[in-house]
């Protein structure tokens, strides 16, 4: 687990120093080096920087408890889903079955912490 937050932490690192292509160019983040069960883990890198290099946390915050856009912790993959093709500024947004499910297990896992 540390070592795959490591690498989370260097990911995103790396992408605030470099300058994000825009969205039309930008790169999927690659996520090889997560294993079955790390969903959670895989999903914070996506939050973070993975959504077209922007990632959610932009306008959802670091924890999702809301910025620009509204409180996400503990959203489902339906709701996100529904939310990427119905809300003009996630227009852009590109994401597998995968990487939904695995954004959704990290944000259950944000609203399990905040309840605590």
């Amino acid at each position: 687990m540390k070592y795959r937050i490591a690498l989370a932490c260097a990911a995103i690192a790396f992408s605030s120093s470099v300058a994000a292509p825009s969205l039309a160019q930008a790169p999927a983040v690659p996520l090889s080096g997560f294993e079955d069960g790390d969903d959670a883990d895989a999903g914070m890198v996506i939050f973070r920087v993975g959504a077209n290099r922007i990632g959610c946390q932009a306008c959802h915050g670091l924890g999702g408890a809301g910025k620009l856009g509204p409180d996400i912790r503990g959203k489902d993959s339906v709701a996100i889903a529904q939310a990427m093709g119905n809300v003009p500024e996630m227009a852009n947004v590109r994401l597998t079955e995968v990487e939904i499910a695995q954004v959704s297990a990290y944000l259950l896992e944000l609203h399990e912490a905040a309840a605590h």
